[in-house]
């Protein structure tokens, strides 16, 4: 063997460089983070390459940039990306596969599935700043400061999305009063 041999790597160190757009293996979500795929709230819009081409070119045209075969909506208002949308059940459009890419709480892997059940999610979660109920849904409001996550789920079907964003749905007073929320805004942060 030539002393050359010893010293080339046997894996190519660019070829991650060299990837396609989309072509990465992590499509992971962070909640600790509120990011996808290293994504984060309020990011440009120009970091959405790292997740490839969208797969509805007229809705990105209106800020949805759809990515069916993930499970995965993100939404851009002023080139800045304002909410993901993780579907595990979209009985509703039914466009959207469940998300099963790895999802991070607390630094630790969580198993989010379609069909999880309210005492599921707060296992996970723990309780909600916030909980509406109407005759087919249930929505689990989390509150972290500047962000909000609203954990769907449905009566009969159990998770079946979960929206994360910037800035908070209920940080607005009528929509706290549409949801008739009783609690003090802002929560408090542990």
């Amino acid at each position: 063997m030539g002393l050359f041999k010893l010293f080339t790597p046997k894996v190519d160190p660019l070829v991650s460089l060299r990837a396609e757009p989309g072509e990465t293996t992590d499509f992971d979500f962070d909640f600790d983070h509120h990011a996808l795929c290293g994504i984060k709230l309020g990011d440009p819009v120009s970091l959405l390459w790292k997740l490839g081409p969208s797969e509805d070119k007229p809705a990105e045209a209106d800020g949805f940039h759809n990515f069916y075969s993930k499970g995965v909506e993100v939404d851009v208002k002023d080139a800045k990306v304002v909410s993901f949308v993780l579907f595990f059940n979209d009985e509703l459009q039914k466009k959207f596969l469940p998300f099963k890419s790895r999802c991070v709480y607390r630094g630790q892997a969580v198993d989010l599935r379609a069909g999880m059940t309210e005492t599921e999610i707060k296992t996970f979660f723990g309780e909600p700043y916030w909980r509406d109920q109407d005759d087919g849904e249930t929505i689990l409001f989390y509150e972290f400061g500047d962000t909000e996550w609203q954990v769907e789920i449905d009566t009969q079907n159990g998770l079946t999305a979960i929206v994360v964003l910037a800035p908070p749905l209920l940080a607005d007073e009528a929509q706290r009063q549409s949801f008739h929320v009783t609690k003090p805004w802002p929560p408090q942060i542990n």
